[in-house]
């Protein structure tokens, strides 16, 4: 049993699969048997001891080339997708959607639900992808003392990276960040280009001074708005629940203002 480790990174993982193929003659038989792994996150296991790859760009680059041929820009897309969703084993997910590409070239292989890997793959895609609509719709931004709209979120999944260019050409005229509590980094746009942003000290957000003097007025209008639009008699709490799950209230302005 083959156990290779990366650096949690997706050019990590791409440059693990280079790996099995170039170093290790994985997939010549049914029998070889290897795994992926995010660095310090394995459990040791007997006769098996873990090798840790260093991420190379150059052949993660090799390996997406030769994926965008047997998958198409789609299926790149897909399993990127799926990544995004960090849960565990996702790595093998991938692994085994690549393997059977590689193994059938000609197949349209993710239209093959039959196939574990592949019904696996498209039931990761569905979650993230339904996860990134929400946050669309569900970021709510705070104007801070310095100008900048800042939202806090902690989404189910990785979805920073699939909602950033909706915001960017959306906002395009205002310098706005979100930052992703969860994952402890964030994206800022100045204007002109999109900035990472990590591990904030989280005891910026309990300070006064870190909020523009008038934006708990704003709020207050926002929440008064939403009261006024709202009509009682046609609420219905387990439909509001079904669209608007109660992980996302904490940072919906409507709904903490109550």
């Amino acid at each position: 049993m083959l156990i290779l480790t990366y650096d949690h990174s997706f050019d990590g993982f791409l440059t693990c699969v280079f790996e099995l193929y170039a170093q290790f003659d994985y997939g010549k038989t049914e029998a070889t048997s290897a795994t992926i792994r995010k660095s310090g996150d394995y459990e040791t296991e007997l006769f098996s001891e873990p090798l840790a790859i260093s991420t190379d760009h150059q052949k993660a680059t090799r390996v997406i080339n030769r994926l965008e041929k047997l998958l198409g820009k789609d299926g790149v897309t897909q399993l990127i997708w799926a990544f995004l969703s960090e849960l565990n084993d996702v790595e093998n997910c991938l692994l085994g959607v690549i393997t059977y590409a590689i193994r059938q070239p000609k197949q349209n292989i993710l239209k093959n639900y039959a196939d574990p890997h592949v019904m696996q793959l498209a039931k990761l895609v569905k979650s993230v992808s339904r996860e990134r609509h929400r946050m669309l719709a569900f970021v709510r931004f705070e104007l801070t003392h310095d100008g900048i709209y800042f939202a806090r979120v902690e989404p189910d999944f990785n979805v920073l990276p699939l909602i950033t260019q909706h915001f960017r050409s959306r906002y395009k005229d205002q310098q706005w960040a979100i930052y992703d509590l969860r994952r402890s980094y964030g994206i800022y746009y100045d204007l002109t280009q999109i900035h990472l942003i990590n591990d904030l000290d989280r005891a910026l957000f309990n300070n006064p001074g870190f909020f523009a003097d008038h934006e708990a007025a704003y709020q207050k209008m926002w929440q008064g708005y939403f009261n006024h639009v709202n009509i009682p008699e046609r609420v219905n709490p387990r439909m509001h629940v079904q669209q608007l799950p109660k992980r996302y209230w904490r940072y919906l302005t409507e709904k903490k203002l109550k």
